[in-house]
């Protein structure tokens, strides 16, 4: 199993931070097929 506590994602917007990702847990079954992507201009 692959369990995700607590992701956190913060990233500057000129001087402001911006919360992409705040407290987020995720859990998988053993048997699932995970792909996680993203946008490339985000990170």
């Amino acid at each position: 199993m692959l369990k995700l506590d607590n992701i956190v994602k913060v990233y500057k917007s000129g001087d402001e931070e911006v919360k992409a990702l705040k407290g987020v847990n995720i859990e998988f079954r053993e048997s699932e097929f995970v792909s996680i992507l993203r946008s490339k201009w985000l990170w």
